[in-house]
């Protein structure tokens, strides 16, 4: 068998009981750039798309889900600068300040793990993303890249930095 044109049907029997039906439509995996629409599956066979309305929605998808990626950073970004405001001036103290400078801003616990599962989110939303676009897909590819950079342009303008210092992130306006 080709690699270029992988079949899941084999895939459709191996449940205890189950038959071959030759007529089930099968999802049409390749390994090289496509434009399939029709009988295209996206990260799993249950995302299996038979129509082209199901395609359209799931490409529409894909642009919002990359548009939110970037619209989840930027909650990131305030939360750190919310952290930053608050922080009443308290800095490290203690052993820790040989690793880092005078100063860094000391974070709860909890404000810690906030920071983790807003990470944590961005990171598995971004993964979830790339598995979709290396279906080599070239509407999901475009669809997924558009997204994203219309999400940049819309909640990135923040990290350009400010006029006086030139860096970005965490300084309070």
């Amino acid at each position: 068998m080709s690699l270029s044109k992988m079949s899941m049907s084999g895939m459709s029997g191996m449940g205890m009981g189950s038959s071959s039906n030759s007529s089930a439509a099968t999802c049409r995996m390749s390994m090289l750039w496509n434009w399939y629409i029709h009988d295209s599956c996206f990260l799993a066979k249950s995302w299996h798309i038979n129509t082209g309305n199901k395609f359209a929605g799931s490409i529409i998808g894909i642009f919002f889900f990359a548009v939110a990626i970037e619209g989840l950073s930027l909650v990131q970004r305030m939360f750190d600068r919310w952290i930053v405001a608050h922080s009443n001036g308290k800095t490290l103290s203690g052993p820790l300040r040989i690793f880092f400078p005078s100063s860094t801003v000391h974070v709860t616990v909890w404000q810690q793990l906030i920071r983790a599962a807003m990470y944590s989110s961005f990171y598995l939303s971004a993964t979830i993303l790339m598995l979709i676009v290396m279906s080599f897909n070239g509407y999901a590819i475009l669809f997924g890249f558009v997204g994203a950079w219309i999400g940049f342009f819309l909640f990135a303008s923040d990290t350009y930095g400010t006029p006086s210092t030139g860096t970005g992130c965490c300084e309070s306006r």
